[in-house]
């Protein structure tokens, strides 16, 4: 059992950190500018689709490659097109932090967009869910814009929560002390958020404009007011949410703000002309050594014929701090994030973003910080299903390739060795070309489309291919479109005079009349039923003879009724001058002999109850006499 506790603590250490360190390998941010960090130096890109000014978040897959990318308002897939209802969201124009992406934790597929309106905009913070199962592995809005807490400031950030699995992510109430903390787990996001109340409470439009950022250990968060003049460090719990502790830091127009990389310094800068970079020393001692430990990392920037405008920090991947300036091709970098003052190595222009043609505004991508380090010390045992196509291979981790279904057993010594090894137990699954064999009905006038998306109008056979759900060659189709045509029912009815009937429609009538109801068949199509509906009496619907002559010889031998067709059952009670009851029946067939106990009654007047049940469940009680001639 220990063993296996083991296997499945290293198993997730594995899963969630190692292969979540490639999340942030892909930067989109500003007007076209993008950054790939899978190379060192990283690289400029030109292909982004995004023109924004200030906040904006990417994410890439567990191998690097970009999946999505956002600037709260609309989403682009990996190929630079608008994500399937990927637009609207309530990110705003000008929020400094305007989204955040966070996987679902142990799930591949899904992703939360979270957003944050700017400061002007009571709109309140909310989330969106991107399926990236859909639409061929490009992705689709499945959720969109699910309120969570308002109104907000334009500050939003996450961090990994202890276990290295799960995730919180925090949002900042507008104009009061409260810091909201939702919890995202395997199981979703739980929509009651921890709420703390701490700091300082700023209500002017201006004051609330900063970032938010946690450090990477998720001790710290630290928080930005810009023209306040004021930010605040606090604690925050990892395990539980809670934000508490503020120490107040007197920053000038502070805006963006970011952690080294082993937690120790937090880097503060200002928005403004002379691009100021304040570094500060959390080891100092307190509060007041740590504010009287501001070092000025960036000197004021003069350069003939421009001036310099300042404000966003990031941490890249590669563990080095980030900074941008409005409308310049390049971003400044600190080298070594973890050193003390000048050792810093900060470089203005440090990198450039995208020659030619892409300029960076104020944000950089608003990301989740994930530690390159495993903390797993033992043998591993992991477990995947694999699915591949019939004209596929699949390369097993020790570099063997194989092509037919089955279990693989492969080991490996852990990537970055902190694992004895790792010990593979893959499930290969192979699909085939899938075959579909169907019928199709539709209604005159409509058309039906295609899985692949065609439109057919007319009857008859169609072929259609699509790639299936585990991309594989195809699904084909043979589908057989028929065309319903509309039914047409014609009844005839009757009913008695002072009695109503009830239209197959529901509606009820109490006259005769030509009526229509129009339904719907099995399939959706018109279907018409005629109703010739005839008001009748009673001596219209049964005729009662008055005598009958039971002497054997063939003629008139029993009583007979005509009841034509209104009627489909007669109840029938024939009575003595005495009251004496000498026949029944429930069903009355025209057989009533003139005999009683099988023997014969005299001739005489009769006297007879008869229950006549009409089609329409109605029903009529006659009284009368019948006589009994031989």
């Amino acid at each position: 059992m220990k063993q296996l506790i083991f296997s499945i603590i290293c198993f997730l250490c594995f899963v969630t950190v190692f292969s979540q360190i490639n999340r942030n390998k892909i930067w989109y941010f500003g007007e076209y500018a993008g950054l790939d960090f899978n190379f060192n130096p990283p690289v400029p890109l030109n292909n982004s689709a995004m023109n924004q000014d200030e906040g904006c978040a990417s994410i890439s897959d567990l191998y690097g490659a970009i999946l999505f990318y956002t600037d709260g308002r609309k989403i682009w897939n990996r190929n630079h097109q608008v994500m399937l209802n990927g637009t609207g969201l309530l990110g705003g124009i000008s929020s400094s932090q305007s989204a955040l992406i966070v996987p679902k934790p142990l799930n591949n597929n899904i992703y939360y967009v979270f957003t944050v309106p700017a400061q002007s905009n009571n709109v309140p913070f909310s989330y969106s869910i991107v399926d990236m199962s859909l639409e061929a592995g490009l992705g689709a809005v499945t959720d969109k814009n699910v309120p969570l807490y308002g109104p907000v400031d334009e500050k939003l950030t996450g961090t990994l929560k202890s276990n290295g699995i799960d995730y919180w992510i925090i949002a900042k109430g507008s104009a009061n002390d409260i810091f909201v903390s939702y919890s995202l787990t395997t199981v979703g996001l739980n929509p009651v958020p921890v709420i703390s109340h701490s700091g300082s409470v700023f209500s002017n439009f201006t004051d609330k404009i900063g970032y938010a950022r946690i450090s990477p250990n998720g001790s710290k968060l630290c928080v930005t007011y810009n023209f306040a003049g004021m930010s605040q460090l606090f604690d925050f719990d990892i395990n539980t949410g809670i934000i508490s502790n503020p120490i107040d830091l007197v920053v000038n127009k502070a805006y963006g703000v970011v952690f080294s990389p082993d937690n120790s310094k937090l880097y503060i800068m200002e928005s403004g002309y002379d691009c100021k970079i304040w570094q500060y020393n959390l080891l100092a001692g307190s509060p007041t050594d740590i504010q009287n430990s501001a070092y000025k990392v960036v000197q004021p920037i003069v350069n003939p014929g421009y001036v310099e405008y300042g404000a966003g920090l990031a941490l890249g991947p590669d563990e080095k701090i980030y900074s941008c300036y409005y409308h310049r091709k390049y971003l400044g970098v600190i080298n070594d994030p973890n050193q003390v003052g000048a050792a810093c190595n900060y470089v203005h222009i440090g990198i450039y973003i995208a020659p030619g043609i892409s300029k960076v505004g104020l944000g950089l991508p608003n990301q989740i910080y994930y530690p390159p380090e495993i903390p797993c010390l033992v043998a591993s045992h992991l477990n995947f299903e694999i699915s591949i196509c019939s004209n596929q291979s699949y390369q097993l981790p020790s570099g063997t390739v194989v092509g037919a279904p089955g279990l693989y057993f492969d080991t490996i010594k852990n990537q970055l060795g902190t694992c004895d090894s790792i010990t593979y137990e893959i499930n290969l699954l192979v699909y085939n070309v899938i075959r579909i064999d169907t019928s199709v009905h539709i209604c005159p006038g409509n058309t039906y489309q295609l899985p692949s998306g065609a439109i057919v109008h007319y009857e008859g056979t169609y072929l259609d291919t699509l790639r299936n759900q585990t991309s594989c060659d195809s699904i084909i189709y043979k589908i057989h479109i028929n065309i319903d045509d509309v039914s047409y029912t014609n009844i005839t009815d009757s009913l008695f005079t002072g009695q109503t009937y009830t239209l197959p429609s529901g509606v009820i009538v109490n006259s005769s009349g030509i009526y229509t109801s129009l339904f719907k068949n099995s399939v959706g199509c018109d279907s018409v039923v005629t109703l010739n509906l005839k008001q009748i009496t009673l001596a219209e619907c049964l005729v009662i003879n008055n005598a009958f002559t039971p002497n054997g010889d063939g003629i008139n031998d029993s009583w007979i009724l005509y009841r034509y067709r209104c009627f489909k059952r007669l109840s029938l009670n024939i009575y003595n001058r005495y009251g004496g009851m000498i026949y029944h029946t429930e069903d009355y067939k025209n057989d009533w002999n003139g005999r009683y106990m099988n023997k014969t009654l005299p001739d005489g007047t009769y006297y007879f109850v008869l229950n006549a049940f009409a089609y329409n469940d109605k029903q009529q009680l006659i009284k009368g006499n019948v006589t009994i001639l031989r």
